[in-house]
Order: structure tokens, then sequence, then C-alpha cells
């Protein structure tokens, strides 16, 4: 009886040592997202969808690029199918309103298509869900 509960208790300990692991592992890719979305100040948007629907273009759209074909600012853009953007952008931009006390600043967050031409789409969803959990505060998808 004895060494059937040392047994499991070393292996409760190795289980207790892997979850552990696995926080600290979680923890560190949620830190090295920005904390900015914890004023009432701050929007957040974040831009979802397939590869090649126009998630950058309408992220440069969003941050003033007024050009012909939106592809003028500061997310880097295609006009074909295959993935651009392989990792999470972020363009920090600010509202016109005349008065700085009224201002509000946004976040606008471009992410990797669904359905990408790489097949990675498990991990730009894990890179989001880091984000997401990371950056505060999301205000509108």
């Amino acid at each position: 009886i004895r060494s059937k509960e040392e047994k499991r208790y070393r292996q409760s300990l190795s289980e207790i040592e892997a979850l552990q692991q696995k926080i600290r592992n979680e923890e560190k890719a949620i830190s090295q997202y920005d904390q900015s979305g914890n004023d009432e100040r701050t929007k957040f948007m974040v831009v979802i969808g397939n590869t090649g629907d126009g998630k950058s273009t309408l992220c440069n759209r969003l941050s003033g690029d007024d050009s012909e074909y939106g592809d003028r600012g500061p997310f880097v853009v295609s006009d074909d199918a295959q993935s651009q953007t392989k990792q999470i952008q972020i363009q920090h931009c600010r509202s016109s309103a005349a008065a700085p006390d009224q201002q509000h600043k946004y976040i606008i967050v471009d992410t990797p298509g669904i359905n990408d031409s790489e097949q990675k789409d498990d991990s730009h969803i894990n890179d989001l869900v880091h984000y997401l959990y990371g950056c505060g505060g999301v205000n509108a998808f």
C-alpha cells in the first residue's frame, strides 16, 4: 500500500510541475503584449477574417490612409491570396478631436488571416488568444 501511495504522490508532483510550467509559458506569452487597454479613453479594434479579404487594407484605412488602394498605411498589404501578415500587427492612433482631453486613443490590431496559405491557423489563433488575454480588453472585432 505504501509504494502505491508514494507512486501516486510522485505522479501528483510531476503533474503539478507540468501545470506550473504551462502557467509560466502562458504568462510569458501574454506578457509580450501591451496593457494599453486599461484606460477608458483607449479603444481596441481587432480585425479578423480570411487570408486575402482585405484586413490590412481596412486597418490602413482606419489608420488614416486615404490612398487609392489603401496600401500606403502602416500595415503591409498584398494584392493576392498569399499570406502577407505573419503575426499580429498593432498601430496606435488618436482621434482628431480638437481638445486633447476629448481625444481617444485607438489601437488597431491586424491579425494573420484564417485559412492562410501557409496553414498556420492554430499558431495564429493561439497568438490571438494570448494577445486578447494580455491587451487589457477589446472594444470591437
